[in-house]
């Protein structure tokens, strides 16, 4: 089991790190200098749709591998979840409520459609353990962010509109293209639903919106209660996620995939060597940002106040985060939904006594947030 996940993790971190230097070393920055105001709307742009993304495609498709066990493709089961990821279009009216124009609402909701379209159809490759196909599908994704810088360079005045729809152009080239490659031989398979328990899967969905609140708490909370210091902060996790995102998301995409082929006992066999190779890492990659995340990100952002006055946030940061990221994967595989429902509702609860204060509410909720997942994972072994 860990020499697979290793050598899988391996393969899938190459390209996640490669969109963290992309997005976060080379695009974020250089907005920021070119055009101020434009990366304002566009950081919180990400931040809405990578919540939006977690909330509908990645519970969609993790309910997907959930249910896949061994080399069963459950073909008809992806068939229902890919004509159900439609409902996504309703996110429009989200966008209207954070006041962006009826235009860029209605792009930006073609644009989370393919995009979950896309993160469904990853998990095929993911779960025949081809997750160099990833690579590609980065490519792909990076394109929009050197069009817009270049389109920032020659003009006085950017627009978010065309940046969206170069978003919408790249997932659909990705889409049609991964497509292909895929051995999908349910044309004739009933698009029936009787087989699923509805209620089960909309009850799952709403436990990911909340494990999505979870993820990006800080940061809605931020934007709308700590305003002058949303942009400051996001340039701080921006950079962080640089370093720890191919981690992350080895640990979200190649790890769930790889679990379908485990049984619940062979992980119990392992289950506390990984809680202290998520310790270990965790804790040695928050000492190094402790260390040297001050100087990253004042060479990136030297306008940027927040982590001269807050040093230690760099290790609270990254040691939880890296910590609760891992830890969840494991949780959401082998945790039952309600558990998962009850847990993720009590985080938000407590977190959001503490926003009155900026600095209690960032400790409390990165804290308390780990000592909860890390108490399901205890748990797990009683399952």
């Amino acid at each position: 089991m860990i020499k697979k996940f290793t050598t899988s993790s391996f393969v899938y971190a190459g390209s996640a790190l490669l969109f963290s230097i992309g997005r976060q070393i080379v695009f974020l920055p250089i907005l920021h200098k070119i055009a101020p105001t434009l990366f304002q709307e566009i950081s919180f742009l990400l931040v809405l749709v990578d919540f939006l993304v977690y909330s509908m495609g990645a519970s969609i498709s993790d309910y997907y591998v959930k249910k896949v066990t061994l080399n069963d493709k459950k073909l008809e089961l992806y068939k229902f979840l890919f004509y159900f990821s439609f409902l996504s279009l309703f996110s429009v009216f989200i966008f209207l409520f954070y006041q962006f124009s009826l235009l860029a609402s209605v792009l930006i909701a073609i644009y989370l459609l393919f995009y979950i379209f896309n993160t469904l159809q990853m998990k095929l490759f993911f779960n025949d353990m081809q997750f160099s196909k990833n690579y590609f599908y980065i490519m792909m994704r990076l394109i929009p962010y050197a069009l817009l810088l270049i389109y920032c360079s020659l003009t006085e005045f950017p627009s978010l509109i065309y940046f969206i729809i170069s978003l919408i152009l790249s997932e659909t080239i990705a889409f049609y293209t991964l497509r292909k490659q895929l051995d999908l031989t349910y044309n004739n398979i009933s698009v029936s639903s009787n087989f699923i328990k509805k209620k089960e899967l909309i009850y799952f969905i709403v436990t990911y919106l909340l494990i999505s609140l979870v993820m990006r708490l800080d940061m809605l909370v931020i934007e709308y209660n700590f305003t002058s210091k949303f942009t400051e902060y996001y340039q701080m996790i921006s950079i962080y996620m640089i370093f720890i995102n191919p981690i992350i998301l080895l640990s979200s995409g190649s790890l769930l995939s790889i679990l379908t082929k485990v049984e619940y006992k062979d992980f119990l066999r392992y289950k506390y060597k990984i809680l202290f190779i998520i310790i270990t890492v965790s804790i040695i990659s928050g000492l190094f940002f402790q260390f040297f995340g001050q100087y990253i990100i004042n060479l990136l952002y030297p306008d940027n106040s927040l982590i001269n006055s807050y040093t230690y946030l760099s290790f609270l940061v990254i040691f939880t985060t890296l910590s609760f990221q891992m830890l969840k994967t494991f949780i959401i595989k082998y945790n039952s939904v309600k558990k998962l429902f009850f847990y993720n509702t009590i985080i938000i609860i407590v977190s959001i006594i503490f926003i009155f204060n900026f600095i209690y509410f960032i400790v409390s909720f990165y804290l308390f947030r780990l000592f909860i997942y890390l108490f399901q994972y205890m748990k797990l072994e009683k399952e």
